[in-house]
């Protein structure tokens, strides 16, 4: 699976009204569709992908969501 396929998945759950959670050793990151439409009306991303890799916004930066990272969906 690609990461724009992992990404288009992801934004179906968000869609749909649950939130999807990243966790990873350091930090827990919980996205629903409050979060993604803040990203949208400043004109900015929140999710890109690079090959079979999805990075998510944080601040000026990207993180990998690849490695290490659990998806939780509540």
């Amino acid at each position: 699976m690609t990461g724009a396929e992992k990404i288009k998945k992801i934004m179906e759950i968000i869609n749909s009204g649950k939130t999807v959670q990243f966790r990873s050793g350091l930090s827990c990151i919980n996205v629903d569709a409050k979060a993604v439409s803040r990203f949208e009306k400043a004109g900015a991303e929140m999710f890109k992908a690079s090959g079979n890799s999805i990075y998510i916004a944080s601040g000026r930066n990207w993180k990998c969501l690849n490695l290490h990272a659990v998806y939780t969906i509540a």
